[in-house]
């Protein structure tokens, strides 16, 4: 590369947003958005011409929020980038803390262990949120495997009773 090309290039990758933007107002130390420089690769196209692939993932629980990073990231990228492009990811999945299934779910747990729960929301990119975005009135009906705990299932029928 040129030293032109390289400082073209050490630009982008500086200026490019990297890690948590933002935490969640609802749910304290869970991250909402962030994003991530995720590699940056030296390659040659078909007709010999050498080109730099940088490859970014941008997630968040607000689906908004994905989509301003996104942005953010494709402004950053362009200072040196001739084109950029962008894939399907996933879909945002806000944590429903007001749920009633949620809801039902601790209060059994309380009743039968005497001890409450910890809920918990993790930042990934989950297919629940691809589940939601398809069919936001199905159910996939998935199952428990009996082999599990008997403390697992126990509180799964205790929860389904009082569903």
């Amino acid at each position: 590369m040129s030293l032109s090309d390289t400082s073209r290039l050490l630009a982008t990758l500086t200026t490019c947003p990297h890690g948590m933007i933002r935490m969640s107002a609802d749910i304290p130390d869970l991250v909402e958005t962030s994003t991530n420089l995720a590699s940056v690769h030296s390659k040659t196209e078909a007709d010999c011409r050498p080109y730099i692939e940088i490859n970014t993932s941008q997630r968040s629980s607000i689906e908004a929020q994905k989509h301003q990073i996104k942005r953010h990231v494709e402004y950053a990228l362009s200072i040196a980038c001739d084109e950029v492009t962008h894939g399907d990811g996933y879909p945002g999945w806000a944590p429903n803390v007001n749920s009633p299934l949620l809801d039902t779910i601790v209060v059994t747990h309380k009743q039968l262990f005497s001890i409450e729960p910890k809920v918990l929301a993790i930042h990934a990119g989950l297919e629940c949120g691809l589940f939601l975005t398809k069919y936001p009135d199905h159910s996939p009906k998935e199952r428990l495997s009996i082999s599990s705990t008997a403390k697992t299932w126990k509180w799964l029928k205790a929860t389904l009773a009082a569903l």
